[in-house]
């Protein structure tokens, strides 16, 4: 059930990510959680580089980086999720054409118990 919201720097001219790379993105990264047909969820948004900024630097236009945020049923095991980590970033940095030290991830709490999908909370 990981539901993966992904989102990417966009700078003036940027055309964005096409469609169809966004479906690999997402059957590869369904491959990667095992889940199955329709099991797991990609959102893609743009962050425009007007909204973004890193303390005391200029960011160079070639950094464009990319913000994932993965919600998990239930997190696996810390090695695991190292594990699970590096392979995210380079399937996320190999569609999207970025460097993958450029690539930053965040796990949500286990989201068993609170959230709910048609109005059904998952236990």
């Amino acid at each position: 059930m990981p539901i993966v919201t992904i989102e990417v720097l966009k700078t003036a001219g940027d055309p964005g990510i096409p469609p169809q790379t966004l479906q690999q993105l997402t059957d590869a990264l369904g491959e990667l959680f095992q889940s199955e047909a329709g099991g797991a969820w990609v959102k893609l948004r743009y962050l425009d580089s007007s909204n973004y900024a890193e303390n005391q630097t200029t960011l160079p236009a070639s950094k464009r980086p990319v913000m994932v945020e993965i919600i998990h049923s239930r997190l696996p095991a810390e090695p695991e999720l190292a594990v699970q980590a590096a392979a995210v970033c380079e399937v996320v940095a190999g569609h999207l054409n970025r460097p993958e030290q450029n690539v930053h991830i965040l796990y949500q709490p286990n989201a068993r118990g609170r959230i709910a999908f048609g109005g059904k909370l998952t236990v």
